[in-house]
């Protein structure tokens, strides 16, 4: 596992949503969100041959911290725009357009609620992300992940299991 580098999320990573009711999925990971982090950190895991000649998987876990109600108020826009937003064009820093393609998941029973989502661009060019978002009190924990195999590779649910026991444990939700 690899550490997030300082500024897991800079200024630069912004994604913007072409539909307003789209906006809380790309605020999962752009720098950028209706609302702000408090705190974050971020890790990275591999697993496998992401070279593109076998199969491999990369991870990325996402910490963050709100302000008591934020978290609750996006989980829930969050669980609404996945039911709404089929398709829309994500439009990052830099202007480029990428349409992608959403599809509901599985939601996970952990934490105090969870969202659980696939996004692949519409061309089908590249390996579908699974997202999943659990609430833990004012905090967040994202799992995000992509398999070089084209199939969808979401969170296990012991790794979300321990993962909100750990937020629990330290002490770090606020409600």
């Amino acid at each position: 596992m690899r550490r997030g580098p300082k500024d897991a999320l800079p200024p630069d990573a912004t994604v913007a949503a072409d539909r307003a009711e789209c906006r809380p999925i790309v605020d999962a990971f752009g720098s950028r969100p209706k609302y702000p982090r408090t705190a974050y950190t971020s890790a990275s895991l591999t697993k496998g041959d992401l070279s593109g000649t076998g199969e491999g998987t990369l991870s990325q876990l996402l910490l963050a911290a709100y302000r008591v109600g934020d978290a609750q108020r996006w989980l829930a826009e969050l669980r609404r725009a996945v039911a709404v937003c089929r398709g829309f064009t994500a439009i990052d820093g830099a202007g480029d357009r990428e349409p992608l393609a959403i599809t509901p998941g599985r939601n996970l029973a952990v934490g105090d609620a969870s969202v659980s989502f696939l996004m692949r661009d519409e061309a089908g060019k590249d390996a579908p992300v699974a997202i999943t978002v659990v609430r833990t009190g004012a905090n967040t924990t994202t799992y995000l992940s992509a398999g070089t195999s084209g199939r969808p590779e979401p969170v296990a649910r012991a790794v979300a299991d321990e993962q909100h026991r750990r937020m629990v444990d330290a002490g770090k939700v606020a409600r």
